[in-house]
């Protein structure tokens, strides 16, 4: 059986964007409350206020803190599939320094990855047959869906399956890597005789 070829994204399954971008704006919001469209939350208007955005450069991106549970499942997904059958991708935002702070940051948190990390917003062209992408965006995940992709998408407070997000607003690493492997499972190809 040939494996599907899985696809992370960074901010949210492997990045913690959230916590860092509430310190970056000196904001208090517990984790258990923020919401896809957080910035409001803490006095912004919107997603599209691009004072929101300003300060997020690259220093801000690379050093963004890892989650411990994306990495837990990444490893997972490594063992299931291969490392050479996993890629990095990723949204920028327009802020400059943003696609370099990413690229520190896998430089430094996983090296291994340099060269097979794409960065663009349009996830779902990425999509198709044996195409694995794990997201925590709901649109994403429903783009990708809709693009002839499977999608595993963890729970994080933000996204429709906050109901199953530990208290701190992390995954059950354990429930993620059972649900990942049956996602593979599924998608896996015959072999070529």
């Amino acid at each position: 059986m040939n494996r599907p070829v899985i696809f992370f994204d960074l901010d949210g399954v492997l990045a913690d964007f959230v916590s860092g971008a509430l310190d970056c704006h000196g904001a208090e919001l517990a984790i258990p409350d923020v919401r896809w469209d957080f910035c409001s939350q803490i006095g912004f208007d919107g997603p599209n206020d691009q004072r929101f955005w300003a300060d997020l450069g690259y220093d801000f991106w690379r050093s963004l803190d890892p989650y411990p549970d994306g990495f837990a499942l990444l490893r997972f997904a490594e063992e299931l599939v291969g490392p050479e059958r996993i890629g990095l991708l990723t949204s920028p935002c327009d802020t400059e320094g943003c696609v370099e702070g990413k690229r520190a940051w896998v430089a430094e948190r996983l090296p291994e990855y340099r060269k097979r990390l794409f960065i663009g917003s349009a996830k779902h062209l990425f999509a198709g047959p044996s195409k694995v992408l794990v997201d925590d965006h709901d649109a994403n995940a429903d783009a990708f869906r809709a693009a002839g992709g499977e999608v595993y998408q963890p729970a994080r407070p933000w996204n429709r399956y906050r109901a199953y997000c530990l208290p701190d607003g992390s995954f059950d690493s354990l429930a993620a890597c059972d649900r990942l492997e049956r996602i593979v499972e599924r998608n896996a190809v015959p072999a070529a005789a």
